[in-house]
């Protein structure tokens, strides 16, 4: 039955890659946005320098438009702001970035469908959850963000393909901790995606602390310890954290973005403002109010969140359920493929419109924590640890998109909603599987 499930698997794999490749449209037209011309300007930096860290836009970006450079310079044509759309072009040096994300897409969509199917018990549970994967990444929800140049799509590609790999190194070392030649080379490719996610976005690096404690906890196991991997995962992933927190802190945009915060929430209060100013912010926009923000703003805007918590949950509960209100690209319309407002009807349903999905995900973990807790499930171990600190990544993501930045909210939660509605799935898919195995060994008894 598992050999014929996985046939069925790989049949829906590629009917969804012919599908990607042919119904969006040419792969290498794209458009830009109010981000894309930071990303040629930075990018001219050296990359083997400092300054490539801790320019205007993070490595991974100034990477990627270094090495796509034409001759001649970038060509752009096709740009929207997000309040007007307009039509794809096939711009110099642009279209093989376009085409790059598309092909990133391609490796990590049916990557992921394939690892997490395998990964279940039932032969149905298996062929449907690489359906609803696939769906899930091949819609226009997520597809169309492939020809915008941003880094949304980067680093939710990036982030997909480390996740598989991740979760095929989760059960493959759970079942097996040893010093395996496979486990290492697996570690290298992982290592090195997380590296360019974790400079695609500022955000992104600091996310890593949660898999870094979380696979640093293995070793307090006995089981773990006869291999230093988990020790070395962990360190190297610290690492990683430290250069994004480090380099961050040394760039411009933080100052911009919390500027923005400053603007929307604090100025318009003169409670929020007081609060401030008794502690040592200067008047609004002096130059004595700049130098202090630089120094003392995200230090003072944390502690003014910890002691405001009504406040701080509040906003996080109202920004967050508006970060669910769209699930589409504002920015380039297309001529409609006879198929495509059915696909985006079932997007619809892939990627739900409601911030209800993170009380679902928060409802459908403590049920999968149940699992283990109280049924003795000691398979659902692997998938606990997993979907545990990806919630927390995307919970997290959440947090600081909504209290680091006030602007374009829906585009800059993208990752953290995304992810949301990606655990919805996988975790209901999780939990069928276990149901459907648990009523077979009754019947078996």
């Amino acid at each position: 039955m598992k050999n014929i499930s996985q046939w069925f698997v790989l049949a829906i794999i590629a009917v969804f890659i012919g599908m990607r490749l042919t119904v969006y449209g040419d792969l290498r037209l794209s458009v830009a946005n109010r981000d894309t011309q930071s990303y040629f300007d930075s990018s001219k930096v050296n990359l083997f320098s400092w300054e490539a860290f801790t320019g205007y836009r993070p490595y991974t970006t100034n990477f990627i438009y270094k090495i796509f450079t034409p001759p001649d310079g970038y060509r752009l044509r096709a740009f929207s702001d997000g309040a007007n759309t307009v039509y794809r072009k096939v711009d110099r040096g642009l279209q093989d970035i376009a085409v790059l994300q598309v092909v990133l897409s391609i490796m990590g969509w049916p990557l992921l469908a394939w690892v997490f199917s395998s990964r279940l018990k039932n032969g149905v549970a298996r062929v449907g959850s690489a359906f609803i994967i696939m769906l899930f990444g091949f819609t226009p929800q997520m597809a169309d963000w492939d020809s915008v140049l941003g880094a949304e799509s980067l680093s939710i590609s990036l982030f997909v393909i480390a996740y598989a790999i991740l979760i095929w190194l989760a059960f493959a070392y759970h079942g097996d901790p040893t010093d395996k030649p496979g486990y290492i080379a697996a570690l290298v490719v992982l290592f090195a995606l997380l590296f360019f996610w974790a400079f695609t976005r500022d955000i992104n690096a600091n996310l890593l602390i949660f898999p870094s404690l979380f696979i640093l906890g293995l070793y307090i196991l006995p089981r773990f310890r006869r291999t230093k991997l988990p020790i070395l995962a962990g360190l190297v992933m610290l690492s990683i954290f430290i250069l994004g927190f480090v380099s961050t802190r040394q760039r411009l945009p933080w100052v911009n973005e919390l500027i923005h915060v400053w603007e929307s929430d604090i100025v318009g209060s003169e409670g929020n403002m007081q609060y401030f100013t008794d502690r040592g912010m200067p008047e609004y926009e002096t130059p004595e109010f700049y130098a202090w923000f630089e120094k003392h703003a995200p230090i003072t805007y944390m502690k003014f969140l910890v002691d405001h918590p009504v406040y701080t949950a509040r906003k996080f509960l109202k920004d967050q359920y508006a970060a669910f209100s769209d699930n589409m690209q504002p920015y380039f319309k297309v001529n409609e493929w006879e198929y495509r407002p059915l696909l985006t009807l079932i997007g619809n349903y892939l990627h739900p419109k409601s911030g209800s999905i993170f009380l679902v995900d928060l409802i459908l973990l403590l049920m999968l924590w149940n699992q283990f807790l109280f049924q003795k499930n000691r398979a659902a171990l692997p998938w606990i640890w997993l979907m545990t600190w990806t919630f927390l990544i995307a919970a997290s993501s959440m947090f600081f998109n909504i209290f680091g930045d006030s602007w374009a909210l829906v585009r800059h939660t993208l990752s953290s909603t995304t992810t949301y509605r990606l655990l919805m799935w996988m975790l209901l898919l999780i939990l069928v599987d276990f149901s459907v195995q648990r009523e077979k060994t009754g019947e078996a008894a």
